[in-house]
């Protein structure tokens, strides 16, 4: 039986190794995309004929062309093609995403820079207007429509959205990265795009995600959904977690509800901060700031989800791995709280390699306490499949979705986090009243023993 649980502990450490890279890695930009039509030679994306009812969104991966380390003013690039001919720099194809700077690099600047993109699109006629979502730039941002009746006319140049003055950088500090849904010129067939970038914040720049044109209805029904759901995720979670230390507190069981609790709050905190809402309420909250709390809510989940399950199956507890875990894992959270204001804009990225593989250790040993549970232990085995079951479901969306068998989907996601939650709380619920069933049994034999020696 021994032999059965190592086995199976070693197969399931190695896919948690192979589920590190999607669930850390990789970005959205990552998962596979569907095909697009082929670039004319004159570099005009042609979606004059696309249905965006049967074929669905637009997705802009290639036709792009960027200008390295230049802004370029728009007026510059109203000629007769995004090359650039009347700027005097060289320009170059490039496909979207397009992410500038290692992921693993000790150095900030490796991703600091400043770029101008350019594509040309005959859109597609419509009666309703078309919009355009670009996702999160990570950095100040400038984009540019330029209507053009015909490749000779130098067209009509509109600001369509920004977020600061990229000729500023790095002096200016990155507010709200988070691009809105932008609104194309109504009833204008060809369009061209120009996006002036600049990143000195996080330590990859660029455009990290595929920008998509659909309907603008479309795009602002779904953006107005993915802002929600993580909000009431935020709240459900925030009242479990209240509600936990009540009962903990009414209960007298304050340290087993106290840690589901604190599961439960860095969750919470975690969605807060890994998506856009608190520019929702602050505006002005700086966007250094927003990532050093993003990271220091993935610093708390370890720890927590560490301590729920070893409070949980109560098996293969060894305190030195404790100890480390713990330790680590304080370790990153006080850079992150202390240290982090101290230095440059967006140091605290630095901290998300090392800690992916920190996550591989602590992960490989939660793994392997939860099959030993299930495989050896008899109390705890409900629990632990609950819990490897939870873990299981949450990896392998992760996972699909981050290859392209499934498509990532922001209320999925959101669905299965809640899911979980509630395989943890039902398998706490189980183990809690395992525990009362036990202290209840103790307590009757303790008053029978009584009973016989107040006879005798």
């Amino acid at each position: 039986m021994r032999g059965v649980a190592r086995a199976a502990t070693l197969i399931l450490c190695a896919f948690i190794a192979l589920l590190a890279i999607p669930l850390f890695g990789l970005d959205a930009h990552a998962r596979l995309q569907p095909e697009q039509p082929s670039e004319a030679p004159s570099e005009i994306r042609d979606f004059s004929d696309w249905d965006l009812n049967e074929q669905g969104p637009i997705r802009l991966e290639t036709g792009w062309r960027v200008f390295r380390d230049r802004l370029l003013p728009p007026e510059q690039l109203s000629g007769a093609d995004c090359r650039g001919a009347n700027s005097g720099f060289p320009s170059e194809r490039t496909s979207l995403p397009d992410v500038w700077g290692p992921a693993i690099t000790t150095e900030m600047s490796s991703g600091h820079g400043v770029a101008t993109y350019c594509i040309d699109l005959m859109l597609p006629k419509s009666e309703e207007r078309l919009g355009i979502s670009i996702g999160n730039l990570r950095t100040i941002t400038h984009i540019t429509a330029i209507y053009q009746e015909d490749e000779h006319d130098h067209g009509k140049i509109v600001l369509i959205h920004r977020n600061g003055d990229p000729l500023r950088a790095p002096s200016a500090e990155s507010l709200n990265t988070a691009t809105p849904i932008i609104v194309l010129p109504y009833g204008e067939e060809r369009v061209r795009l120009v996006v002036e970038l600049a990143n000195y914040v996080h330590k990859q720049g660029g455009i990290v995600e595929t920008p998509v044109v659909d309907y603008y209805s479309h795009l602002d029904a779904q953006q107005r959904r993915d802002a929600s759901l993580p909000m009431a995720l935020v709240i459900v979670l925030a009242m479990v977690s209240a509600g936990s230390l009540i009962i903990g507190h009414l209960t007298g069981n304050t340290t087993r509800f106290a840690i589901f609790a604190f599961l439960t709050a860095a969750s919470a905190f975690r969605v807060f901060f890994v998506s856009d809402i608190i520019w929702d309420y602050w505006p002005s909250f700086s966007l250094a700031r927003k990532y050093d709390f993003e990271y220091l809510s993935l610093f708390l989940v370890l720890p927590a989800y560490y301590a729920f399950v070893i409070m949980l199956l109560g098996v293969g507890k060894d305190w030195f791995i404790s100890r480390f875990v713990y330790a680590v894992s304080g370790s990153f959270i006080c850079f992150s709280l202390v240290a982090t204001p101290l230095f440059g804009p967006g140091t605290v990225t630095l901290l998300r390699e090392p800690f992916q593989l920190f996550w591989i250790i602590g992960g490989a040993y939660i793994a392997y306490v939860t099959i030993k549970a299930v495989i050896v232990s008899k109390g705890e085995k409900i629990d632990a499949i609950l819990v490897l079951c939870a873990a299981g479901m949450m990896a392998g969306y992760e996972f699909l979705s981050a290859i392209g068998l499934v498509p990532f989907s922001m209320e999925w996601a959101q669905l299965i986090i809640l899911l979980v939650t509630i395989l943890h709380a039902r398998a706490f619920a189980l183990s809690f009243r395992d525990v009362q069933a036990e202290r209840d049994g103790l307590t009757k034999s303790l008053v029978d023993a009584n009973t016989a020696l107040e006879a005798k």
